[in-house]
């Protein structure tokens, strides 16, 4: 599930309290896992893909970038006993979760305590677990493509990638047929790049007949240079910012009248064959040229509410806000419970932080926690 979606099911019945002043917040709707910090795919628009070792981002998803780190299968089931009692959706993304040997352990203790999983991957290794995800009985699995296939395989730097996570999905719904079983539900997100910003249409004909619930196809999440040195006059005592994933995309390259004519096309062909959701809707010239192009421009309807909707927990233990926010600990599981690195002092003094500032500063404002 992608942040955004998962900030919007927390909202739902939200009460105001919840973003009082003391900092204090009820439970997350969504509690984001990133079980380990190695990935095999060298994707453009990702900083650990291309090793930009500086960024807030490469940070929070390697933590020291020197060795691999995880999280430990026994404490992540006694995560599970801690947080059961709300029930919050358990998505497992950033780097690549089939490379954790003990996923499927974990999924189906998940499972088993009643709460639901969504998984996210890159697809490598779909077709080798396919049948594991079924058997776990996984919710949802969400398959990160991003354009037709020569596109798609040239964004993500590995060869025959796009081959591999559509076999791995087919191998999916053959076990899921053969076990007579309805999970896991396929779901597809593309991320527009100056790759792929003119290849939409092409990418949905290349996808719809792998039958998915729904197809997310989400603007891009960066913060420029510029951006990172407005923010840190005038907000760095609050939380650094450095460039994100703008190594090697162009965000230039994007025209906005293509883009346009493309989204509209995807729209007018596929919105009867499956559930297509954008993030944000953007739906005029003008909206894409800002947003792309003058990240003053506040694309946002609201100021980021995602300390009080959803929790991310990285490979080391540290609590934060997401992968894209900054690099920041409010708290660790491997020394405190659940609920005491949620409601800590750091966490609170945050919330405080935010709530005041609203986060409609130059680090922010093109984040998918406020799109």
């Amino acid at each position: 599930m992608g942040i955004e979606k998962a900030i919007d099911n927390g909202l739902k019945g939200i009460k105001n309290s919840y973003f009082g002043m003391s900092g204090k917040s009820d439970w997350p709707a969504t509690i984001f896992l990133s079980l380990n910090s190695v990935c095999n795919s060298k994707c453009k628009m990702c900083d650990v893909g291309q090793g930009i070792k500086d960024s807030q981002f490469f940070k929070n998803l390697r933590i020291d970038g020197k060795r691999p780190v995880e999280l430990k299968l026994s404490r992540l089931k006694k995560l599970v006993d801690e947080v059961k009692h709300f029930k919050p959706l358990i998505s497992v993304i950033s780097t690549e979760p089939l490379l954790y040997q003990d996923l499927f352990k974990f999924a189906k203790y998940v499972r088993k305590s009643g709460l639901e999983i969504a998984i996210t991957t890159n697809g490598i290794l779909l077709k080798k677990y396919a049948k594991d995800f079924v058997e776990s009985d996984v919710n949802n699995i969400w398959v990160s493509i991003d354009g037709p296939v020569k596109t798609h395989n040239y964004i993500r730097g590995v060869p025959q990638i796009f081959q591999k996570a559509t076999d791995g999905i087919k191998e999916i719904a053959k076990w899921k047929e053969k076990l007579g079983k309805e999970n896991p539900k396929l779901n597809i997100n593309c991320t527009i790049s100056n790759y792929n910003f003119d290849k939409l249409e092409a990418f949905m004909k290349d996808i719809i007949d792998l039958k998915p619930q729904t197809v997310t196809i989400s603007h891009y999440n960066y913060v420029t240079k510029a951006m990172a040195d407005e923010h840190n006059q005038k907000y760095g005592h609050i939380a650094k910012a450095t460039a994100s994933c703008v190594s090697a995309v162009d965000l230039k390259k994007i025209k906005p009248a293509v883009l346009l004519k493309e989204l509209n096309k995807v729209k007018k062909l596929y919105a009867k064959k499956t559930n297509l959701g954008f993030s944000p809707d953007l739906t005029t010239e003008k909206q894409i040229d800002d947003f792309y192009n003058d990240p003053h421009v506040i694309i946002a309807q609201h100021a980021c509410r995602a300390p009080w909707t959803i929790s991310q927990i990285l490979a080391n233990g540290d609590l934060t806000i997401s992968t894209r926010c900054y690099n920041m600990s409010l708290g660790n599981i491997n020394t405190m419970s659940f609920a005491e690195a949620w409601n800590s002092p750091a966490f609170c003094q945050f919330r405080k932080t935010i709530k005041k500032h609203g986060m409609f500063v130059p680090g922010c404002t093109r984040c998918c926690a406020v799109l």
